[in-house]
């Protein structure tokens, strides 16, 4: 099995394992060629966790999976072929290719820490797909209003009027301690859960505290360095669930958003 599978990696790429099973026969290279095979490998490691190429077929990545734990990227026809190819010979458990680290599942369609799916692998590469968040499902569908550019079309029955919206925004009615949770869990969506939003709540409620209505235009502003295009798409939010007596669920049950391109849909439209 061990000169089955050597040849495999030969075939498909993998410069460690193509050292390992030369350096078994009598002709071993001499220093430098051993050398420059170690940096090889070295430099397919560090694409791999790059992601500019697939370790196995050194093309640009198609289909790109994370395997955890090691976090190194393979196109998902290689690594299916590499798995199959493991079952194949007998191999107990699966491992990747470049480190050896065991594994039975990967990340893939990742747009940001809290938005990407994770493939089941088992030894046949039947993969069972789950969509994962480090949120609850609602953070799930608040990563979706974001990342499909969605804008907010009615309230509560109160409707948004397009790009005069800051002419319609109601007067704000909730003080502070009543808008917090909503703003955190909106910049975790968008910045990630790792970030320190101590800087951004600071600035958020600068502008919430100011007599009413609230400068959206300096908030937009100020936000687009953290935010990017994001920023717009909050602050429109965030001036309407203020100017609502809604908590959080209620004020998610009771919105209706739009496609970047006009036509009112659902979040569940955008999610699949």
């Amino acid at each position: 099995m061990a000169d089955e599978e050597s040849d495999w990696y030969a075939r498909y790429g993998d410069v460690n394992a193509v050292n390992e099973h030369q350096g078994g026969q009598n002709d071993a290279p001499d220093d430098k060629e051993a050398i420059d095979s170690d940096h090889a490998g070295e430099d397919a490691q560090e694409r791999a966790v790059l992601g500019d190429s697939c370790p196995i077929c050194l093309e640009d990545l198609l289909d790109p999976v994370m395997i955890r734990p090691c976090y190194h990227v393979y196109c998902l026809a290689c690594l299916g072929k590499w798995v199959t190819n493991l079952s194949l010979h007998g191999a107990r458990q699966l491992s990747c290719p470049l480190c050896k680290s065991v594994f039975d599942s990967v990340y893939a369609d990742v747009v940001s820490e809290t938005d990407y799916r994770v493939l089941r692998v088992d030894r046949t590469f039947g993969i069972k797909s789950t969509r994962q968040s480090r949120g609850d499902a609602e953070t799930q569908r608040r990563s979706t209003i974001y990342r499909s550019q969605m804008r907010l079309v009615q309230v509560n029955g109160l409707q948004v009027d397009g790009e005069d919206w800051k002419q319609s925004v109601p007067k704000r009615v909730k003080v502070k301690g009543q808008y917090e949770a909503w703003v955190a869990r909106e910049l975790r969506v968008i910045v990630g859960v790792d970030v320190d939003l101590t800087v951004l709540m600071a600035l958020i409620e600068h502008y919430l505290l100011q007599p009413s209505p609230m400068d959206c235009d300096g908030l937009v502003a100020e936000l687009e360095a953290f935010l990017f295009d994001d920023a717009a798409i909050f602050v429109r939010e965030l001036a309407y669930f203020v100017g609502s007596r809604l908590n959080i669920q209620a004020y998610d049950a009771v919105v209706t958003y739009g496609c970047a391109h006009g036509t009112t849909c659902s979040i569940e439209d955008c999610m699949n």
